[in-house]
Order: C-alpha cells, then sequence, then structure tokens
C-alpha cells in the first residue's frame, strides 16, 4: 500500500469517529427537577427552590427559573448556575414586595438549555400575604399604691372573667397586710421602754433608801 492509501484510510477513520461521536451526542437524554423547600409561603419568607440536571451536563451551564403568579405574571426571575460534576442547582427568592404578588397558587417554571437539548420542570405552592392580627384584652386592670394601702380597679366585659379579678383583688390585699412585721400601734415599743426604766428606777431608789437607813442606824 501507497503513501495515499495509508492518508485515505486515515482520514476514513477520523470521519468515521467523529459521525459516531455525533450520534452519541444526539442521543443523549437529559432530564430536569426542581421543587420548593415548603408548600406554602407568607410575605417576607425565603423560597429555597433547588433541582437538578441528569446527566450532569458539565461546565458553564444555568437553569432560568421563573416565579408565576395565579395571574400568569413572571413576579420573580432567577438564574441558577449549575454544578458541572453533580448537575445539582439552587437558588433562593423573596416572597412578596410588589402588588404582583397576590394571593393564590404559584408555578417555578425551571428551563435548562439555550438550544436542544432544552428541557423543562414545574413545582408550584401556595402564597399568602401575611396578616397582622390584634387582639384586645376583655380586662383592664390598674394598680397605685400609697404607703402601706393598695388599690386595684378591674373592668370587664364579660361574667366569665370576674373570679379573675376577685382572686387577683384579694391577692393584693393580702399582700397589704403581711408588710413586714410592722406593729400594729408603733408606740407600743414605747410604752413598753418607759414602763420597764421606770421599774428600774423605782427599784434603785428604794435600793438607796435602805442602804441610807442601815448606814443611820
Amino acid at each position: 500500500m501507497t503513501y495515499r492509501d495509508y492518508a485515505a484510510q486515515a482520514l476514513l477513520l477520523v470521519l468515521a469517529i467523529s459521525l459516531a461521536a455525533q450520534g452519541t451526542v444526539a442521543q443523549t437524554s437529559y432530564t430536569l427537577t426542581v421543587s420548593t423547600d415548603k408548600s406554602s409561603y407568607a410575605s417576607g419568607q425565603a423560597i429555597h427552590v433547588t433541582g437538578r440536571v441528569i446527566p450532569a451536563p458539565g461546565p458553564n451551564t444555568a437553569v432560568f427559573l421563573e416565579v408565576i403568579n395565579p395571574h400568569d405574571t413572571i413576579v420573580a426571575p432567577g438564574e441558577a448556575t449549575v454544578s458541572a460534576a453533580t448537575g445539582l442547582y439552587n437558588y433562593t427568592f423573596v416572597a412578596g414586595g410588589t402588588s404582583a404578588w397576590v394571593a393564590g397558587t404559584y408555578t417555578v417554571n425551571a428551563t435548562w438549555g439555550a438550544y436542544p437539548p432544552q428541557v423543562n420542570a414545574t413545582a408550584t405552592f401556595q402564597y399568602a400575604p401575611s396578616v397582622v392580627t390584634s387582639t384586645s384584652s376583655s380586662i383592664s386592670s390598674g394598680a397605685s399604691t400609697t404607703g402601706n394601702q393598695s388599690t386595684t380597679t378591674a373592668t370587664t366585659t364579660s361574667s366569665s372573667s370576674t373570679n379573675s379579678v376577685f382572686s387577683a383583688t384579694t391577692s393584693v390585699s393580702s399582700s397589704t397586710k403581711s408588710s413586714g412585721g410592722i406593729p400594729e400601734f408603733p408606740f407600743q415599743a414605747a410604752m413598753v421602754g418607759i414602763t420597764v426604766l421606770v421599774i428600774v428606777s423605782a427599784y434603785l431608789m428604794m435600793k438607796r433608801t435602805s442602804s441610807m437607813r442601815q448606814h443611820l442606824q
């Protein structure tokens, strides 16, 4: 065989390998998944979106994400980088923030591939704006303290709350009575002291008088 024959065979082999490789690439089938971390969200909460491209597509690819409200309006777009080794991706949205976020069922639309093969996947979740509720107590009470006296005022709008008001008033009254051991009549201590002093003085006077009498005798 001549040099030309070897060159022709080599060219045919390269062409065959190239065609086989192209056929293999064309036959590769990709799958895309997408999901959210919760089934429902309120305004201000984080929406964590995760998914995977199977098989791993290699470097420099991304998944384009769209959050669509119940009226088919895109309320939040995003782009998540795909791991070249595992095909995994993740992205975080924040629920609410605009008037387009209305209550209802939302769809997360994921798309991978700028050109064929292009694959899609979807996930859904429920959204409701956060509602701030205010509750008022049926009982309002206030207390004022002056010296050893405490007064408690209470108003009630339901008969079932009467017992709780009564018990609160009772506890205040009992705490007023136990005021740290202070005598009921403070001057009693002074009276006792004066009485003891008089007795001792009288005893000393009598003893002195008796001694003087014995001395005179």
